[in-house]
């Protein structure tokens, strides 16, 4: 909303603490009232009502109160303070009661869990409510902005809290989000949020499960919940009758309801009797509108032929509600469910004629009429008018007003066809933002290409970026050249423009005395790079053109004193031939004003006068936002005019005091003064004023404004003044940093810096909002940082801070609009330090009675002390001379294309959209990151309302107590068996996020590509890829008493059937490890050594390689004497295996040093010697990596390249911990060579798995019930 429109409201924090109890209340009454919160606690409904208002009774300490007769009752005007304190008390007992015994409570819809913002606006609900409807006069979820304002007077609160207060509201947070809160807030959430979720849960039951659920919802005990069915069947296409309208469900619920009461110990609930709905609010089916009666025009015609004496009598109340309200949203864009017409305002015959209405009938709401006065209304309107025509409509808290255009009435456009238009023209105006090696910079060409005219002689480029195309010389009445504001657009939202104008830093008009010029006292300044200044821009509304016939038009000036001022000498030098016109006079006013210091109530808005709420009123033409400048034209809109500048407009009483009306005002007496001059100039019919009087009028102005600039004089040349001292901001803060070198030094290095880089936002002094700006009227730090005891704090930790001019996070440095921000905050900052050291007082004593005096000079060697650091720093990142250097040569290189482009990313970079990046900005190795990106943060409340909130001092009581009762024990039997059943679930959904994260770790890890080791040249007959292996399980984890051991069987297993694989024919495969079979070993499954060696036909196998020869007698003799104890591992020890994917989880470690479990053997161990898949890292021979051959004997035969996978079964085991049974100690075996046996295929209980090493076959016996394996099982405990 614009400034012009806006009232002067007071701020939240202003009103806050009458908003809170235990500040409206003081210590006695809270005291009372402390004992009564257990007795309101267990009331219901309007005994609570009662029940605070006889506490209320008790407290107040007033006035005698007539409290049995209601009427008497002081009202909000007359005894405010009873009002307010009545409602303390009614917050006091709600505040309390949503503290009490709490139990479940699960967030909204949308949100997964409570936060600390979410607990502080539950708690203090209802007088926040109260706040925004004080400050906003909006109703609690008004669609007219509540969801905006609410949220700010909410905030104010949290924010204000102390450490301890917040560590307190994060443990009820927890509480919260684990165990619920009171049952008194259940109620209120079952009727807004219950039945919407149930059918959520409905609707994916019959998509996804196919199921048709019908719901039983007992109320809980305490909370006031009618037991009811929930019965979808309309929802879920089943037609409009229900179950319930067949069967009836009274005897159920009532058998459900018991056995809720009976098992939680608790009495049969009391449900009140609901209340029927008002009937204006029925279906209407007696009468149904035509799209035919109301489209295209004003009036809703009602069709005298479908008259229907007994229906419209059945439901005259419905019938009357819908007639008016269709007929007032008629002429709005709003549908008429959702607007009610203001019935109090239809008998005034402002919104309706009156001849809508029989005679002797005051119209007002139809449910105050009595049905014969209802019937009488409807005849009259049916058969005697035939139609409702409203001329205006209002809505609530405006002022009527007219009827919208035809193209705008909701029934133009459907919302589902405005929607698919709007999404239509989005996806057409579309426009690329990333290219192949380059960004577009379309809105550097437009500027360049559609306005490359020759630049202004004499309005061209100023020392800041000024752009040299020019808009064309216009001829003035005057004879003099007026040159408009310049064209170099940026498309912006919603069709508008962003142009730069010739007014601001191309000082076009020189409004300042040059006397002041410092820039040429600089001694060796550094080379200044061109840098457009975002306050020249302004957005365009209109197509209108820049001109009224040779007239520059207000609506193209920048909204900034300098540019209004250049502007406003424009206007005059064009009049300075009439009669008259003061110019001297008028001219001296304008230079006192841009120049005039903070002022109280220097921001005030003209949103009251123009609407007349103030003296005096603002006429509607007298606007800058005009595209014309044509003056009144009538004579009502002279002598409006006239009225307004023999006013004084420059000031108003309040209160009996005269005060400043504030500079857009001024701005406005200004514009004003000009468009009299210009009417009176083309016609002097109406104009009734003389230059003697005018001349009076402006004088009595400047002086006004003299007197105002002595008063309030403050040291330094603020920044809104910059270009009376200096080109451009560059210059300007090098002036305000004169002989401090590392300051310049720093200036010179952040004019370098990226146009825009990702993440860069500014770093904001604490306890300040709107600061700095370059239009700030005053060259020193706000008032509040004076008068606040923490001032010194908060600027030491802003100039330590390190994201000033780098991004810690990312090390790249910041956008350059954002340095010269910090740049400008060291400025004010020095200034007033400075002011402080040197005593130059301002005229109001602010520096002398500031809480910096004690530490002005620690500040100033810091502040010089942290420049020089950030000088280094961007030293160090490449940012020195030689780069200023080549960003010259660069950019002279470019020439005035170059400017252009720069004016058009910078526009639009101010504007928040994405900046173009600036090709001669950033230095090398620097790259302008994409933008678009919004950074995320968040950011506090104004500080006013920080100031507000911690003045309520608030009682630490309310914390407590609810601290208490949050983290107190269950009392009951059926209260802990709640608290149970909501552990173990939370418990539940804790385990599997922990699982779900263990198995997307052992994902990552599986796909991740093998790391470099050194490996040794292999043999020719070694696969490529060696085929990935199972991870062992460590089921020593496993608890004993849960998982018994397997016992020793007596019996000979039979072996189950194997598969037989080539391994060269094999790709690796990419399994997780979640589908990975667990292949731990099992205590309890017998030795293969302790088996007898019995030989068996073997079945025929695929691929198979020939059986070996036996060794001779002597070649056995020669082999180690623990061979066959080894399980026959000896070709797993001659290959050098590389690391593989085991698919550990996050808790397991990877290394290599690291023994698994199966991996080595001891002579004791039951253990099945086929599961010992991994060879022994610490017992492995070399190859011989010159020859590239084994080291083993040459007379053997190379490893076969079929490997035989048998899965060993498992039973299904628990997560629980367990230590590993100890295995008795078996004899070692005696080494006997014996063939591998080979088993039959089995195409449903075996699983077949690749080993690492060629011409080992490995056996695991995996039966179908076998479980995954689970990354949690497989880590540490």
């Amino acid at each position: 909303m614009d400034s012009d429109d806006e009232e002067v409201d007071p701020t939240y924090g202003e009103r806050a603490p009458y908003h809170i109890a235990t500040l409206t209340l003081n210590a006695s009454q809270i005291q009372k009232l402390e004992p009564r919160i257990d007795d309101y606690v267990i009331l219901d409904g309007q005994e609570r009502t009662a029940f605070a208002l006889e506490s209320f009774r008790l407290v107040w300490e007033g006035e005698e109160i007539e409290w049995e007769i209601r009427s008497l009752w002081p009202s909000k005007a007359v005894n405010p303070k009873w009002h307010r304190e009545k409602q303390a008390v009614n917050n006091f007992f709600k505040e309390r009661l949503r503290m009490r015994r709490t139990v479940l409570r699960l967030p909204g819809e949308k949100k997964k869990s409570w936060n600390e913002m979410d607990v502080c606006g539950d708690v203090y609900e209802d007088a926040i409510v109260d706040l925004c409807n004080e400050l906003t006069g909006l109703a609690a979820g008004s669609k007219d902005g509540w969801i905006a304002e609410y949220p700010k007077a909410r905030a104010a609160i949290y924010y204000s809290l102390t450490d301890e207060e917040r560590e307190a509201i994060q443990t009820l947070c927890e509480s919260w989000n684990r165990t619920g809160i009171p049952k008194g807030m259940k109620k209120k959430k079952n009727a807004k949020h219950c039945k919407k979720f149930l059918l959520n849960c409905a609707q994916k039951c019959l998509q996804v499960y196919g199921v048709y659920p019908f719901i039983f919802a007992i109320g809980e005990p305490g909370t006031e919940i009618k037991s009811k069915v929930y019965d979808f069947s309309r929802e879920l296409g089943l037609g409009d009758e229900v179950v319930e309208d067949r069967t009836p469900m009274d005897d159920t619920l009532a058998v459900f309801r018991n056995h809720v009461t009976t098992k939680v110990g608790a009495s049969d609930p009391v449900t009140k009797k609901a209340k029927k709905p008002a009937r204006a609010f029925d279906e209407l089916t007696c009468y149904d509108f035509d799209p035919k009666d109301f489209m295209g025009g004003d009036a809703v015609r009602l069709r005298q032929e479908d008259w229907n004496e007994e229906a419209f009598f059945a439901q005259r109340l419905q019938l009357l509600h819908a007639i008016f309200r269709m007929g007032h949203a008629n002429i709005t864009s709003r549908d008429p469910r959702a607007l009610q017409p203001p019935w109090t305002y239809l008998s005034d015959g402002e919104l309706l004629d009156l001849k809508h209405f029989p005679e002797g009938i005051k119209m007002t709401d139809p449910g105050k009429l009595r049905d014969d006065d209802k019937m009488k209304v409807l005849r009259h309107l049916f058969f005697e008018v035939g139609e409702v025509c409203f001329k205006a409509y209002k809505l609530r808290g405006t002022t009527p007003r007219p009827p919208v255009d035809l193209e705008a009435r909701w029934w133009a456009l459907s919302p589902e066809m405005a929607a698919f238009e709007k999404a239509k023209e989005k996806a057409l105006n579309a426009r690329p933002i990333y290219r192949a090696g380059a960004r577009e910079q379309s809105g550097a060409r437009e500027g360049s290409t559609a306005h490359g005219g020759p630049a202004d002689p004499e309005g061209g480029p100023g020392a800041d970026g000024g752009v040299s195309s020019a808009g064309g010389s216009l001829a003035t009445a005057g004879g003099v050249t007026s040159t408009g504001p310049s064209a170099a657009a940026k498309s912006g939202r919603r069709g508008q423009s962003t142009v730069r104008s010739l007014y601001g830093s191309s000082r076009r008009q020189r409004v300042h005395n040059e006397e002041n010029w410092q820039e040429d006292n600089l001694i060796d300044p550094p080379s200044f790079v061109t840098i457009p200044d975002p306050d020249d821009y302004y957005v365009k509304q209109s197509s209108a053109p820049p001109n009224d016939n040779g007239w520059p038009v207000p609506a193209f000036v920048p909204s900034n004193g300098e540019a209004r001022s250049q502007w406003a000498y424009d206007i005059l030098d064009i009049l300075v031939d009439d009669e008259r016109t003061p110019g001297f006079v008028l001219r001296r006013c304008i230079t006192l004003l841009v120049e005039l210091p903070l002022v109280r109530n220097h921001g005030y808005p003209v949103g009251p006068f123009r609407k007349h709420k103030m003296q005096p009123n603002l006429p509607k033409f007298v606007d800058w936002k005009a595209d014309s400048f044509r003056g009144p034209t009538s004579a009502v809109e002279v002598a409006e005019l006239e009225t307004y500048l023999r006013a004084s407009p420059w000031t108003f009483s309040h209160q009996g005091s005269v005060l400043y009306s504030g500079s857009e005002m001024a701005w406005c007496f200004i514009l004003a003064f000009l468009l009299y001059l210009r009417s009176a100039s083309r016609s002097a019919e109406f104009c009734t004023m003389e230059y003697v009087e005018l001349k009076r009028i402006g004088e009595t102005f400047k002086h006004y404004l003299e007197k105002a600039t002595e008063d309030n004089y403050y040291p330094g040349t603020a920044p809104s003044r910059k270009y009376e001292i200096a080109s451009s901001r560059l210059a300007y803060l090098c002036t305000v940093f004169n002989m401090h070198y590392e300051l310049v030094q720093l200036l010179a290095l952040a004019q370098h810096l990226p146009v825009h880089t990702d993440g860069s936002s500014p770093v904001v002094l604490p306890g300040t909002s709107d600061f700095p700006s370059w239009q700030s009227p005053r060259l020193g730090l706000p008032l509040a940082c004076h008068q606040s005891t923490d001032s010194v704090l908060r600027i030491k930790t802003w100039l330590r801070s390190p994201n000033l001019f780098v991004n810690s996070a990312t090390g790249l440095p910041i956008s350059r609009e954002i340095a010269l921000q910090h740049l400008l905050v060291m400025a004010c900052t020095q200034a007033d330090l400075e002011s402080i050291v040197n005593e130059d007082w301002d005229k109001l004593g602010h520096l002398q009675q500031s809480k910096l005096r004690g530490s002005a000079r620690e500040l100033l060697d810091l502040l010089y002390t942290q420049a020089d650091s950030h000088v280094d720093i961007l030293q160090g990142l490449g940012l020195d001379e030689e780069e200023i250097a080549g960003s010259e040569e660069r950019q002279e290189a470019r020439g005035d294309d170059a400017e252009v482009g720069l004016a058009g990313s910078i526009a639009e970079e101010h504007r928040g959209g994405p900046a173009e990046p600036h090709r001669g900005a950033a230095p090398p190795g620097f790259r302008n990151s994409l933008s678009g990106r919004k950074v995320a943060g968040q950011s506090l409340p104004p500080p006013e309302l920080l100031e507000a909130a911690r003045r309520t001092n608030k009682e630490g009581n309310r914390l407590q107590e609810f601290i208490q009762h949050a983290t107190s024990r269950p009392g009951t039997a059926a209260e802990v068996n709640q608290q149970l059943a909501f552990e173990l679930h939370a418990r539940e959904q804790e385990r599997m996020a922990r699982n779900r994260d263990l198995r997307a770790q052992s994902r990552a890890d599986t796909s991740q590509p093998i790391s470099g080791r050194s490996r040794g040249s292999l043999s020719s007959t070694r696969p490529a890829s060696l085929p990935e292996l199972p991870v062992p399980v460590d089921f020593s984890l496993l608890d004993e008493d849960i998982v018994p051991p397997v016992e020793k069987a007596t019996t000979r297993k039979r072996k189950q059937p194997t598969y037989h694989q080539p391994i060269q024919r094999s790709s690796r495969t990419g399994k997780s490890d979640s589908n990975s079979k667990s292949m731990g070993a099992v205590p309890g499954l017998k030795e293969k050594q302790q088996r007898k060696a019995k030989r068996k036909k073997k079945a025929p196998a695929i691929g198979r390689p020939k059986k070996r020869v036996r060794p001779s007698a002597r070649k056995r003799a020669e082999e180690p004497e623990d061979e066959d104890a080894r399980g026959g591992s000896e070709e797993l020890e001659h290959i050098d295996l590389p690391e593989f994917q085991s698919g550990l989880s996050d808790t397991e470690e990877s290394d290599e040093n690291i023994t698994l479990p199966g991996s080595e053997s001891n002579e004791g161990d039951d253990t099945d010697a086929s599961e010992r898949y991994a060879p022994r890292p610490t017992k492995r021979r070399r190859l011989d990596r010159d020859s590239g051959t084994s080291a083993t004997d040459p007379s053997r035969k190379p490893p076969s390249r079929v490997v035989e996978v048998l899965l060993t079964p498992r039973k299904r085991v628990s997560s629980s911990p367990a230590p590993t049974p100890v295995a008795k100690a078996r004899p070692k075996p005696k080494m006997v060579r014996k063939p591998k046996p080979v088993l039959k295929p089995s195409s449903s209980t075996g699983s077949t798995r690749r080993s690492q090493t060629p011409g080992k076959t490995v056996h695991f016996d995996t039966p179908v019930s076998t479980p995954r394996r689970s990354s949690r099982l497989s880590g540490d405990p």
